[in-house]
């Protein structure tokens, strides 16, 4: 495996695959699945050596008298601890003591580097299943200093104690790009042409990859948000106009109600997002959400570090948690209706302030990510002609298992090839700040479903052909285990 660009591991292969070690000793027979003079050996029972299955940790709250029963409030997962047996065998003493030295130098080195990985593959597996070992120890078998170790055939018997990962991975991350190009405030449809299937949960990698059309383009921050299947509500668009208006100092005022229409009461838990594009004519103008008795928090507009003000900025008001509203209600209910109303106040106690609404958009997602470049203004068309936007949920540089990543992670750079084919080629530009959670496949259908809105370097969406942004998009996905998987 590798551990860094700076560091490359052999792997050692625990378990010979014909049954029984291979004898010769010699290191480069410790990286074979047929010459290593490694077995893991069977229980008793003639049981061989299984992953546990995760457990998982859960929170309940409720019962008499609030509830009938408890109710799942919180799950976590904890850290797994497995044990199995080898028998090291080897023509001579001394080549066993050594190969079992690499043995603990192998899981005793994690505690100063990289952890350790553990990979099982079934053999009728083309791909392997990945766990990060957090810690590991050895037992030597009583047998260690005794008489057993000599002839006919010197063999050491070790236990190994590991804890480990919950999650396994698929070491094959799948990936796939949509085949056109889409412009600005685009919902995307994405389907899976690798001929293989998402996973629920399964983690996302994205490249956001951006064609600068003309030496006056820029680009600026960016909103990516994975949606369900569900209702998607737009009304308008620039340049139509659905309110405008003058806000007296420090008055609030009201926009519209809009209605939403609910198809899936079966993902409740899946928040609802609210996008309005509008004129404002200071970033001292914030909008909100409500639905009747519930407000979520005045919002100014995405890059209020960019410009004062500006046309066409976005706001992206906070997610609604709308599973209260209907939790326990029974699913052949199929649609429901909410009535969303939009507010709008000018926070300056002193001066008036206007606005312009161009258009609403509603939908649900558990992916909201905006994406700042750290300097919008080096991003024009004369250096950079081409753009890469890459967000990172889970790791997946060189070999590494794909394992979730604490938190969101991302990097701008720019292509190499003026011809910007995909071939990889990209050379850091600059850092970027990434306000969002880790990406996840929220659905089982093969299919992604996003929207997403490109925006200038001071915040405005870009409008005016033909400086419209286009992009490819492509998207690599992990699948996650509690077991081996496939």
């Amino acid at each position: 495996m590798y551990g860094s660009w700076s560091t490359y591991t052999v792997p050692l292969q625990l378990n010979n695959t014909t049954g029984a070690p291979y004898t010769t000793y010699a290191l480069a027979n410790l990286s074979s699945t047929t010459l290593t003079p490694i077995v893991v050996l069977s229980d008793g029972n003639g049981n061989t050596y299984m992953p546990k299955a995760t457990n998982f940790i859960d929170v309940y709250s409720g019962g008499s008298p609030f509830t009938m029963t408890q109710e799942l409030v919180q799950r976590g997962v904890e850290v797994q601890d497995d044990e199995f047996r080898i028998a090291v065998s080897c023509a001579t003493r001394s080549d066993c003591y050594t190969v079992m030295q690499y043995i603990r130098s192998a899981l005793t080195s994690q505690s100063f580097g990289m952890p350790a990985v553990l990979r099982i593959k079934r053999p009728s597996d083309a791909d392997y299943t990945e766990w990060f070992v957090q810690s590991a120890n050895i037992q030597e078998d009583n047998t260690h200093l005794g008489r057993d170790i000599k002839s006919p055939l010197p063999t050491l018997y070790m236990k190994i104690k590991i804890t480990r990962s919950p999650y396994g991975s698929n070491s094959r991350v799948s990936y796939f790009q949509d085949k056109t190009n889409f412009s600005n405030q685009t919902k995307f449809t994405l389907y899976n042409g690798e001929g293989d299937f998402f996973n629920l949960g399964d983690l996302i990698n994205t490249d956001l990859e951006f064609i600068l059309p003309t030496a006056s383009s820029s680009l600026g921050p960016v909103s990516l948000n994975i949606i369900t299947d569900d209702t998607f509500y737009n009304t308008g668009g620039y340049p139509t106009v659905l309110s405008t208006g003058t806000l007296a100092a420090g008055a609030t005022a009201t926009i519209n109600t809009y209605t939403y229409n609910i198809q899936d009461i079966d993902t409740l838990d899946t928040p609802l997002s609210v996008i309005v594009v509008a004129d404002v004519q200071s970033n001292e103008v914030e909008m909100r959400a409500s639905i009747q008795g519930y407000n979520t928090p005045y919002v100014r507009t995405i890059g209020t570090q960019l410009s004062s003000s500006g046309t066409m900025r976005v706001f992206q008001l906070p997610p609604i948690d709308i599973s209260g509203i209907y939790s326990g209600m029974p699913n052949y209910d199929n649609s429901f209706q909410v009535p969303i109303t939009i507010s709008i106040r000018n926070v300056n106690r002193g001066s008036t302030r206007t606005y312009t609404i161009y258009q609403v958009t509603m939908f649900r997602t558990m992916g909201v990510v905006q994406m700042f470049p750290t300097n919008v203004s080096s991003i024009t068309y004369a250096a950079t002609p081409s753009v890469q936007y890459r967000l990172v949920s889970f790791y997946d540089n060189l070999n590494l298992p794909a394992q979730p990543l604490p938190s969101l992670k991302g990097t701008i750079s720019s292509s190499v090839n003026a011809n910007f084919a995909y071939d990889n080629r990209f050379q850091y530009l600059q850092g970027m700040e990434v306000r969002g959670t880790p990406l996840r496949i929220k659905k089982n259908n093969s299919i992604i479903y996003g929207y997403i809105i490109f925006m200038g370097s001071s915040g405005q969406i870009i409008t005016n052909a033909p400086d419209l942004p286009t992009a490819n998009m492509e998207y690599k996905f992990s699948h996650l285990y509690q077991s081996v998987g496939s």
